[in-house]
Protein backbone atom coordinates (compact mmCIF):
# COMPACT_ATOMS: atom_id res chain seq x y z
CA UNK A 1 0.00 0.00 0.00
CA UNK A 2 0.98 3.35 -0.51
CA UNK A 3 1.53 4.99 2.42
CA UNK A 4 1.86 8.61 2.01
CA UNK A 5 2.51 12.07 3.64
CA UNK A 6 2.33 15.30 1.30
CA UNK A 7 4.55 17.85 2.13
CA UNK A 8 3.63 21.12 0.71
CA UNK A 9 5.66 24.09 -0.13
CA UNK A 10 2.72 27.15 0.92
CA UNK A 11 4.38 29.89 -0.93
CA UNK A 12 5.33 28.34 -3.85
CA UNK A 13 1.89 26.71 -4.63
CA UNK A 14 0.50 30.42 -3.75
CA UNK A 15 2.57 31.84 -6.46
CA UNK A 16 1.30 29.41 -8.75
CA UNK A 17 -2.48 29.86 -7.80
CA UNK A 18 -1.76 33.36 -8.46
CA UNK A 19 -0.33 32.97 -11.36
CA UNK A 20 -3.79 30.40 -12.53
CA UNK A 21 -6.03 33.50 -11.13
CA UNK A 22 -4.35 36.40 -12.89
CA UNK A 23 -3.45 34.44 -16.01
CA UNK A 24 -5.03 34.11 -19.68
CA UNK A 25 -8.01 32.79 -19.01
CA UNK A 26 -8.02 33.47 -14.90
CA UNK A 27 -10.05 31.18 -12.71
CA UNK A 28 -11.09 31.73 -8.97
CA UNK A 29 -9.01 28.92 -6.93
CA UNK A 30 -7.47 30.47 -4.30
CA UNK A 31 -9.95 28.77 -1.86
CA UNK A 32 -8.19 25.62 -2.04
CA UNK A 33 -9.15 22.61 -0.69
CA UNK A 34 -5.30 20.87 -0.38
CA UNK A 35 -6.99 17.69 0.67
CA UNK A 36 -9.69 17.04 -1.89
CA UNK A 37 -6.64 18.34 -4.46
CA UNK A 38 -4.23 15.66 -2.94
CA UNK A 39 -7.29 12.97 -3.40
CA UNK A 40 -8.12 13.95 -6.49
CA UNK A 41 -4.45 13.79 -7.77
CA UNK A 42 -3.09 10.99 -5.39
CA UNK A 43 -6.21 8.40 -6.29
CA UNK A 44 -4.51 5.19 -5.74
CA UNK A 45 -2.52 6.59 -2.56
CA UNK A 46 -3.46 6.19 1.24
CA UNK A 47 -2.88 10.10 2.48
CA UNK A 48 -1.61 9.67 5.95
CA UNK A 49 -0.98 13.22 6.17
CA UNK A 50 -0.75 16.31 5.03
CA UNK A 51 1.89 18.91 5.94
CA UNK A 52 1.90 22.34 5.09
CA UNK A 53 4.87 24.91 5.25
CA UNK A 54 4.37 28.52 5.09
CA UNK A 55 5.05 32.30 7.19
CA UNK A 56 2.72 34.50 8.59
CA UNK A 57 1.98 37.61 5.82
CA UNK A 58 1.35 41.16 6.94
CA UNK A 59 -0.38 43.89 6.02
CA UNK A 60 1.00 46.47 3.75
CA UNK A 61 -0.38 50.01 2.19
CA UNK A 62 -1.16 48.41 -1.37
CA UNK A 63 -2.62 45.30 0.62
CA UNK A 64 -4.04 46.46 4.39
CA UNK A 65 -6.12 42.69 4.48
CA UNK A 66 -3.76 40.47 3.78
CA UNK A 67 -3.14 39.21 6.72
CA UNK A 68 -6.56 38.56 7.34
CA UNK A 69 -7.04 36.29 4.50
CA UNK A 70 -4.57 34.13 5.00
CA UNK A 71 -5.61 33.89 8.47
CA UNK A 72 -8.95 32.83 7.06
CA UNK A 73 -7.36 30.15 4.68
CA UNK A 74 -5.24 28.83 7.40
CA UNK A 75 -8.32 28.45 9.93
CA UNK A 76 -9.70 26.65 6.56
CA UNK A 77 -7.23 24.36 6.13
CA UNK A 78 -7.50 23.66 10.36
CA UNK A 79 -10.57 22.46 10.10
CA UNK A 80 -9.47 19.32 8.58
CA UNK A 81 -7.47 17.20 11.14
CA UNK A 82 -4.97 15.55 8.32
CA UNK A 83 -3.14 18.79 8.17
CA UNK A 84 -0.53 20.21 10.20
CA UNK A 85 0.51 23.41 9.53
CA UNK A 86 4.65 24.73 9.74
CA UNK A 87 5.57 28.15 9.98
CA UNK A 88 8.84 29.23 8.48
CA UNK A 89 8.87 33.45 9.19
CA UNK A 90 9.61 36.64 6.55
CA UNK A 91 13.01 38.46 7.35
CA UNK A 92 14.31 41.68 5.98
CA UNK A 93 16.75 42.26 2.81
CA UNK A 94 18.19 45.26 1.69
CA UNK A 95 19.06 45.77 -2.32
CA UNK A 96 20.45 48.43 -4.09
CA UNK A 97 17.84 49.91 -6.77
CA UNK A 98 16.59 52.56 -8.06
CA UNK A 99 13.26 53.98 -7.16
CA UNK A 100 10.47 56.21 -9.86
CA UNK A 101 9.68 59.11 -8.26
CA UNK A 102 7.90 61.34 -11.05
CA UNK A 103 6.36 60.38 -14.48
CA UNK A 104 5.89 63.20 -16.89
CA UNK A 105 5.56 63.41 -20.64
CA UNK A 106 6.16 59.58 -20.98
CA UNK A 107 9.23 60.17 -18.68
CA UNK A 108 10.31 58.29 -15.43
CA UNK A 109 12.17 60.65 -13.28
CA UNK A 110 14.04 58.13 -11.48
CA UNK A 111 16.04 58.76 -8.27
CA UNK A 112 20.09 57.79 -7.63
CA UNK A 113 20.95 54.21 -6.28
CA UNK A 114 18.94 53.90 -3.02
CA UNK A 115 18.64 51.15 -0.32
CA UNK A 116 15.53 49.41 -0.79
CA UNK A 117 14.04 47.20 2.02
CA UNK A 118 12.25 43.64 0.21
CA UNK A 119 11.06 40.64 2.81
CA UNK A 120 12.31 37.54 2.24
CA UNK A 121 10.14 33.81 3.09
CA UNK A 122 12.71 31.92 4.94
CA UNK A 123 12.50 28.37 6.98
CA UNK A 124 10.01 26.70 5.10
CA UNK A 125 12.20 25.12 2.35
CA UNK A 126 14.06 24.00 5.15
CA UNK A 127 11.59 23.14 7.84
CA UNK A 128 9.73 21.01 4.55
CA UNK A 129 13.31 18.88 3.48
CA UNK A 130 13.78 18.09 7.02
CA UNK A 131 10.05 16.79 7.85
CA UNK A 132 10.66 14.49 4.30
CA UNK A 133 13.83 12.96 6.10
CA UNK A 134 12.50 12.32 9.36
CA UNK A 135 9.33 10.92 8.23
CA UNK A 136 11.44 8.66 5.73
CA UNK A 137 13.89 7.62 8.62
CA UNK A 138 11.22 6.92 11.22
CA UNK A 139 9.11 4.65 8.88
CA UNK A 140 6.12 7.39 8.70
CA UNK A 141 5.33 6.96 5.25
CA UNK A 142 6.62 4.27 2.62
CA UNK A 143 5.68 6.83 -0.45
CA UNK A 144 6.16 10.78 0.38
CA UNK A 145 4.88 13.51 -2.23
CA UNK A 146 5.97 16.81 -2.84
CA UNK A 147 4.00 19.89 -3.74
CA UNK A 148 6.86 22.09 -5.11
CA UNK A 149 9.04 23.02 -8.08
CA UNK A 150 11.98 24.38 -5.96
CA UNK A 151 14.83 23.18 -6.82
CA UNK A 152 16.29 23.08 -2.93
CA UNK A 153 14.36 19.93 -2.97
CA UNK A 154 16.60 18.41 -5.54
CA UNK A 155 19.08 16.77 -2.66
CA UNK A 156 16.07 15.66 -0.17
CA UNK A 157 14.59 13.69 -3.34
CA UNK A 158 17.86 12.64 -3.99
CA UNK A 159 18.74 11.21 -0.33
CA UNK A 160 15.21 9.50 -0.07
CA UNK A 161 15.68 7.71 -3.44
CA UNK A 162 19.06 6.49 -2.32
CA UNK A 163 20.41 3.51 0.22
CA UNK A 164 19.58 3.44 2.70
CA UNK A 165 16.17 5.05 2.56
CA UNK A 166 15.58 3.37 -1.24
CA UNK A 167 12.04 5.29 -0.79
CA UNK A 168 9.42 5.70 -4.07
CA UNK A 169 8.58 9.48 -4.36
CA UNK A 170 6.47 11.94 -6.26
CA UNK A 171 6.55 15.46 -7.17
CA UNK A 172 3.67 18.03 -8.23
CA UNK A 173 4.79 20.48 -9.82
CA UNK A 174 2.51 23.93 -8.84
CA UNK A 175 4.16 26.26 -11.46
CA UNK A 176 4.27 24.19 -14.83
CA UNK A 177 5.41 27.04 -16.82
CA UNK A 178 8.65 27.44 -14.89
CA UNK A 179 11.52 25.02 -16.74
CA UNK A 180 12.86 24.98 -12.98
CA UNK A 181 11.13 20.78 -12.39
CA UNK A 182 13.44 19.13 -14.42
CA UNK A 183 15.65 17.62 -12.23
CA UNK A 184 12.92 17.08 -9.44
CA UNK A 185 11.15 15.36 -12.26
CA UNK A 186 14.53 13.47 -13.11
CA UNK A 187 14.41 12.28 -9.34
CA UNK A 188 10.88 11.52 -8.92
CA UNK A 189 9.04 7.93 -9.28
CA UNK A 190 5.91 10.13 -10.36
CA UNK A 191 5.72 13.86 -11.78
CA UNK A 192 2.41 15.32 -11.88
CA UNK A 193 1.63 19.40 -13.13
CA UNK A 194 -0.93 20.85 -11.70
CA UNK A 195 -3.79 22.31 -14.54
CA UNK A 196 -6.98 23.95 -14.15
CA UNK A 197 -9.34 21.60 -14.38
CA UNK A 198 -8.31 19.59 -10.72
CA UNK A 199 -8.35 23.15 -9.02
CA UNK A 200 -11.73 24.20 -9.95
CA UNK A 201 -13.00 20.70 -8.19
CA UNK A 202 -10.80 21.34 -5.76
CA UNK A 203 -12.47 24.73 -3.81
CA UNK A 204 -13.79 24.58 -0.67
CA UNK A 205 -17.15 25.72 -0.06
CA UNK A 206 -17.59 29.31 -0.32
CA UNK A 207 -19.03 29.27 3.19
CA UNK A 208 -16.88 26.81 6.16
CA UNK A 209 -17.84 25.95 9.69
CA UNK A 210 -14.03 26.15 12.04
CA UNK A 211 -13.71 26.23 14.99
CA UNK A 212 -13.38 29.80 15.18
CA UNK A 213 -16.73 30.04 13.80
CA UNK A 214 -17.89 30.28 9.97
CA UNK A 215 -15.89 31.58 7.80
CA UNK A 216 -16.41 32.96 3.98
CA UNK A 217 -14.32 32.53 0.93
CA UNK A 218 -12.48 36.28 0.61
CA UNK A 219 -13.38 38.01 -2.09
CA UNK A 220 -11.37 37.51 -5.52
CA UNK A 221 -10.54 34.01 -4.09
Amino acid sequence: MKNTIVYIDGYNLYYGLRRFASGENPIKCKWLDIHKLCSLLLPSHNIIRIKYFTSRTSDTPDDPHQADRQNLYLSALKADNTIEIYYGKFLPRYRVGYEVIEVSDHQAKISGPTRIKTWEEKGSDVNLALHVLKDAYDHECNFPVIITNDSDQVNTLRLVRSSPLSLPAGVINPQPWHGSGSELRSLSTFYKELRKNVLLRSQFPDKINTDIGWIHRPEGW
